[in-house]
């Protein structure tokens, strides 16, 4: 009798430490959905600061990078900002338009991460 309940203690001990662990990773989840920063690149480097964000991106576009982002949909401000920046330094985004609409004009899609794939722009004498 005193192995059966020693055994059951453990199997109690180890289902606790499991749902902690499930726990632990939603609310991580649950805590990545509302960030303010963004991922870079296609190794999704975590920048934390909407302005280093931003930098970054812009850095990126001096060089003539093509790369994707990251970005929680909620951030409005962020999202518009890059999306002129992209503009302005003459990438391409897919659907610009229809982004710049469901994500900043309407708020009834701002939910999840939003990936933005941004295209630098080249013609056919190398510039931008």
């Amino acid at each position: 009798a005193a192995q059966r309940s020693w055994a059951g203690g453990l199997q109690t001990h180890f289902m606790l430490r499991l749902w902690a662990l499930v726990v632990t990773v939603v609310a991580a989840f649950a805590d990545r959905a509302g960030w303010s920063g963004c991922q870079l690149g296609p190794s999704h480097k975590d920048v934390i600061r909407n302005d280093d964000c931003e930098k970054d991106a812009k850095q990126m576009m001096q060089y003539c990078v093509s790369f994707p982002v990251r970005v929680d949909s909620r951030n409005a401000h962020m999202i518009g900002r890059l999306l002129k920046m992209a503009k302005d330094n003459g990438y391409k985004v897919p659907d610009a338009d229809k982004l710049q609409m469901k994500y900043i004009t309407q708020s009834a899609f701002r939910r999840g991460i939003l990936e933005v794939q941004f295209e630098c722009n080249v013609d056919k004498e190398g510039t931008k």
